[in-house]
């Protein structure tokens, strides 16, 4: 069990103080702009003057200031009382990068898995035949509009390559049999 410790509560005060001005000033935000962002989120006994006294430690911070102070900087009140140059500070925000990095590179992968799919897709597209007016029998024959012009169902679609070769050429025999409707 610790025993109290004065100095180590206003080393605490302290610390907060200067690591909310350090914040404030990085991010080129006034006093005021603090109060009244914290304000927004129910910290409304503040005034500029009161950021000042946090700032230099004279005024201790209640605990639900800090959290909101913490907030306002997406920190946690441990991060608001460690000192920025410290070691342990150093290796969290390395770990901090490398997994957002990690992130990034997983994004990236999915952008240039998507411009792949899509270049097939486009290839696709250029490849078919566009109907001519004469090859269309009636206005069941027009697909409307926003209907997908491949079927991602079909078996061929999403095929890696564009190499078509293989693919089935004439009717295809599992398609529903059409009515032949003669003219009266």
């Amino acid at each position: 069990m610790t025993g109290y410790n004065p100095d180590l509560i206003w080393n605490a005060d302290s610390q907060f103080g200067r690591r909310l001005r350090a914040l404030r000033e990085e991010r080129g935000m006034s006093q005021q702009h603090v109060v009244n962002l914290l304000h927004a989120r129910g910290v409304t006994n503040w005034h500029q003057t009161t950021v000042g006294k946090v700032e230099s430690g004279s005024r201790p911070v209640r605990l639900g200031e800090a959290l909101a102070c913490a907030d306002l900087f997406g920190l946690t009140i441990d991060e608001m009382l460690e000192d920025p140059d410290s070691p342990e500070a150093r290796d969290r925000r390395s770990r901090d990068l490398r997994a957002r990095r990690h992130e990034l590179d997983v994004v990236a992968q999915m952008l240039r898995e998507r411009a792949e799919e899509l270049e097939h897709m486009r290839r696709l597209v250029e490849v078919s035949p566009e109907p001519s007016i004469d090859q269309v029998e009636s206005d069941e024959d027009v697909p409307a509009f926003g209907t997908p012009a491949i079927d991602p169902n079909d078996r061929w679609f999403g095929r890696q390559g564009g190499d078509f070769d293989d693919a089935p050429t004439g009717p295809v025999l599992d398609a529903p049999a059409r009515e032949h409707r003669e003219e009266t």
